[in-house]
């Protein structure tokens, strides 16, 4: 069997896609995960529990909106 050129061109094309998506999702995992972390530690400060520090309170709304409610892909989103 013989390989040309136009071979080993799509089977790289293949690899890099299929490692640029891999990666992606990795870091998305990562990320969502981390977020989840500081919220979970920013809300277990008292600083927050008390609520004197509407600073922090803002920052945690607005963290808990980047996350997703649910790992599963939704067909019908429902509405807020």
């Amino acid at each position: 069997m013989k390989f040309t050129i136009r071979d080993i061109f799509l089977v790289t094309l293949c690899v890099a896609l299929a490692m640029g998506r891999w990666l992606d999702r990795s870091n998305l995992a990562r990320r969502i995960t981390q977020d989840a972390r500081e919220i979970n530690h920013l809300e277990h400060e008292n600083e927050y529990q008390d609520g004197t520090n509407t600073e922090l309170a803002e920052k945690v709304r607005a963290l808990k909106k980047l996350l997703p409610k649910s790992k599963a892909p939704a067909t019908n989103p429902p509405k807020d």
